[in-house]
């Protein structure tokens, strides 16, 4: 398949830092604002002066190739101390401040940071994790106040320091005691990303310099992000999707405004109103949560909205058709991607409305394929893995050879993504190979189901999982609807007829329950393998 969006685009961004660091050394953004977090505006210079404060305190103190654990929610330390890490050799393990304490007991355990920088609230939480308590010399940055053990600006080896205190620890970085700056290395490790998974498995995504700054020319390749753009970013900086956000507005030379995610909407919106926001990025679940509660204060803001990123989880035609209608004037971008390669494919939905149920053609820059098992191309119009390739990929996964040579074969990663292919190069994803269910015989891929049901007008959100039943040990298909509406939800009837209108007998589910919710990760993927243990009606 070829590079369907190619675009002909140069960057001068080799590591991490290099847009921030040009942004802050130019003399006409130097004294632009980078950062607002909350009554906290922080301009180019001034933040990069922090980092460069912060990447020498712990270059003197940390062997190169150390990682360093951030369990920090959004926040402009959060920011100095992943570019500061990873400017000093270092290795940045981002983690969601919310995740529970089982799941980062094993990403402490696996990662063994020699640093984890965290605030005191979250070190009382965490105090008995086994992984912290094996730790006696693990250095401890808290963020917000804390004890001065390291106050002299000391050796390693344990202790805690005051975020505050260690940058008013570090030497200036035009001093001479600053240490070195690491020799420039794009194939040089930056980050761990710990997939959120959907099947309960954590694997940590071990990212290059080189993939990040790629991904970051491609998005804004293909997005055309204005220079001086202000971009609102309320996903997680602990996730790909929102830390992708961050880099794309500083390579720009834009203004970034910090949000802790969407659990006061109001407060969000009114936040895009008062800093002037032009740029926003969201998951479908917060496009539908917005579009379906705050329609009319969306409309109210609409106008000044030029650029919005979505991900491609499932975001039905109806939402798609609001979003257009609600931001006239937004160039509005639906991405397909993974952890392991950020951002593979995307589709504009004004300009490429007629293709709006695909995940879009190849990113700039970016190699796509469909394969069968075997390596090879599939033929025309058939079902195959989506293997990608270019410089976006990982290096692998850490500390797991076995899963590493897995993904990474024949020059491709095997995403585990199953889609076909249109005679225009825009692909149609049809679910994870994993997802499939054989049904009398036959292969059904939940996703295909789910596109058809979420297009009634009383589905919110669905899921399709085969769930064992007394009357069929071995699965019925089983569809789990979100109503639009409680008091009015749709019947099994007519969720059957829609059914049998637009697929085949075999793909039709036999049971059609009520829930809620669905079950996600926090970055919004589906856990498809927890629909079995919903409390539901019948519809």
């Amino acid at each position: 398949m070829d590079r369907g969006h190619a675009i002909d685009v140069t960057m001068a961004a080799v590591m991490l830092g290099d847009d921030l660091a040009g942004a802050a050394r130019n003399p006409g953004s130097r004294d632009r604002i980078a950062i607002i977090d909350g009554e906290r505006a922080v301009r180019y210079a001034e933040l990069w002066q922090m980092i460069e404060r912060a990447q020498g305190w712990l270059a003197q103190r940390l062997p190169a190739g150390a990682r360093v654990a951030l369990v920090l929610d959004n926040s402009l330390e959060l920011v100095v101390a992943l570019y500061a890490a990873a400017g000093a050799g270092l290795i940045a393990v981002p983690v969601d401040a919310a995740i529970h304490p089982r799941n980062l007991d094993y990403v402490l355990g696996d990662t063994e940071p020699a640093a984890i920088m965290s605030t005191r609230r979250h070190f009382q939480r965490l105090a008995d994790l086994p992984a912290l308590a094996a730790r006696p010399d693990l250095l401890r940055v808290e963020v917000g106040g804390g004890t001065g053990a390291d106050e002299g600006g000391g050796a390693a080896g344990g202790g805690v320091i005051a975020f505050e205190e260690l940058l008013a620890h570090a030497a200036p970085p035009a001093a001479p005691a600053a240490p070195a700056a690491p020799a420039a290395d794009p194939e040089a490790p930056a980050l761990i990303f710990y997939t959120t998974g959907t099947t309960g498995l954590r694997k940590g995504a071990l990212l290059p310099h080189r993939a990040l700054t790629a991904a970051t020319r491609n998005i804004n390749a293909f997005m055309q992000l204005p220079a001086g753009v202000t971009e609102l970013v309320c996903m997680p900086l602990t996730h790909s999707f929102g830390l992708a956000r961050l880099r794309c507005a500083f390579a720009a030379r834009g203004t970034i405004v910090l949000a802790r995610g969407l659990t006061r909407p109001q407060a969000v919106l009114e936040a895009i109103t008062r800093h002037g926001v032009t740029s926003i990025g969201l998951v479908p679940a917060a496009c539908r949560m917005l579009l379906d509660h705050y329609r009319a204060d969306l409309t109210a803001i609409g106008g000044q909205i030029r650029t919005i990123e979505i991900g491609s989880d499932f975001l039905d035609r109806d939402h798609k058709e609001a979003l257009r209608q609600v931001f006239p004037h937004a160039r509005i971008c639906m991405h397909y991607g993974l952890t392991e390669a950020s951002r593979s494919s995307f589709l504009e939905l004004r300009a490429e409305a007629a293709h709006e149920d695909s995940i879009g053609r190849p990113s700039p820059n970016v190699e796509l394929a469909l394969l069968d098992d075997a390596g090879a191309p599939v033929a025309p119009g058939a079902p195959g893995e989506i293997c990608v390739r270019g410089e976006t990929v990982m290096l692998g996964y850490w500390r797991n050879p076995e899963l590493t040579t897995a993904a990474l074969r024949d020059g491709w990663l095997r995403t585990g993504d199953l889609a076909r292919a249109d005679a225009a190069g825009y692909l149609y994803l049809i679910g994870r190979k994993s997802d499939v269910f054989k049904v009398a015989g036959f292969s059904v891929a939940p996703r295909e189901v789910e596109s058809v049901l979420g297009g009634h007008p009383k589905v919110a959100e669905v899921a399709v999982a085969l769930c064992p039943t007394a009357r069929v040990p071995a699965g019925e298909l089983t569809a789990f609807v979100v109503p639009a509406d409680p008091s009015a939800p749709p019947g099994a009837m007519e969720l059957r007829k829609l059914c049998r209108d637009e697929l085949e007998s075999y793909k039709v589910p036999s049971r059609y329950l009520l829930v809620p919710s669905l079950p996600r990760t926090p970055s919004g993927k589906l856990r498809r393998g927890e629909l079995a243990q919903l409390g539901a009606e019948p519809c």
